[in-house]
């Protein structure tokens, strides 16, 4: 189980200046090896700048964006998955997905997806007078830069509390004893 955030951002900044200020903020691998990424490109053109999968960083990163800054949605015309929620007119999509197990001495993928929200708009768009949007998953609420952060950190505390007190201990009972696994599901 994971948290993934999404974040949209209409700036001047490339997708690259915007890659490597999250991609240092969530941290080098732990053999301290170069972080891997790569760049795709979707059927419908749309680019996506990513860390590789599978590196054991706190959090997957990826930077999707459209040559030459172009537009990638506007509030008339893209919709957020099965939700009524529109999306803002942006130019860059962070997405960072990170798994509820995680923590640091700071906090669980809650708390670490609000410091990579916060510490971005605080150092980078602030100055510059441009904002972000970012997707809560708890709520499927879209807020604009700090608006919300209380409420996602709550829920967040209550998702870990809950994955911490009923799935952990269901994946450690079929470790021990891979038949529950096979008694569940008769």
């Amino acid at each position: 189980m994971t948290l993934a955030t999404d974040i949209y951002i209409k700036t001047r900044l490339t997708h690259k200046e915007v890659y490597d200020f999250f991609q240092q903020q969530i941290g080098s691998r732990s053999d301290g090896l170069f972080v891997l990424a790569e760049d795709t490109i979707a059927e419908d053109g749309t680019r996506c700048l990513r860390s590789v999968y599978g590196q054991g960083l706190p959090s997957e990163l990826e930077v999707y964006y459209a040559a030459g800054g172009k537009i990638l949605a506007d509030w008339r015309e893209e919709w957020l998955e099965d939700d009524d929620i529109r999306l803002p007119i942006h130019n860059i999509r962070v997405s960072l997905d990170s798994a509820f197990s995680y923590s640091d001495s700071l906090g669980g993928c809650t708390e670490l997806h609000a410091r990579l929200i916060i510490d971005f708009y605080r150092a980078v768009l602030e100055p510059r007078g441009e904002h972000l949007y970012w997707n809560n998953e708890y709520s499927d609420m879209l807020s604009r830069d700090f608006n919300g952060m209380a409420d996602f950190l709550d829920a967040g505390d209550e998702k870990v509390q809950w994955f911490k007190n009923s799935v952990m201990p269901m994946i450690a009972n079929i470790q021990a004893d891979p038949e529950v696994l096979h008694r569940i599901f008769e």
